[in-house]
């Protein structure tokens, strides 16, 4: 299968990945807030999917700005996101972003998740390898 670079691909995360983040704007307004913790369950070169214990108001209602620091593999990435939807669960609350980033900054998120996903795949047939022996 070839990859066409107008289609977005998504890389769902088989352990879901913690990165700090920090929030940029609230409706258009510059704000300096402390950094904080979510959780990563997957990610595109257009937005990601996150989870967190934080409650963010309803992007419909409010528009959230934020920057997300992401490392895979060796590679950081300091991310622009905007929310877009927020899902309510039992014990924590899942969020969709979208992506403000550069055509080189979208370049470079889609070559580290390509590296960071063959890395992953790499190391789970390792394992299974190991575990056949």
């Amino acid at each position: 299968m070839q990859y066409r670079r107008s289609d977005s691909f998504r890389y769902e995360f088989p352990q879901p990945l913690s990165v700090s983040f920090y929030i940029l704007e609230i409706d258009g307004r510059k704000v300096k807030s402390s950094p904080g913790q979510i959780t990563l369950l997957n990610i595109s070169p257009g937005g990601l999917k996150m989870e967190t214990m934080l409650e963010f108001p309803d992007p419909m209602k409010k528009k959230i700005m934020i920057k997300v620091m992401l490392t895979l593999n060796e590679n950081h990435s300091e991310l622009s996101a905007m929310f877009v939807w927020k899902k309510i669960l039992p014990s924590v609350y899942q969020y969709g972003l979208t992506f403000e980033l550069s055509d080189f900054e979208k370049d470079n998120l889609i070559a580290s998740i390509k590296e960071f996903s063959k890395e992953q795949l790499q190391k789970n047939q390792e394992k299974e390898r190991s575990f056949l022996r």
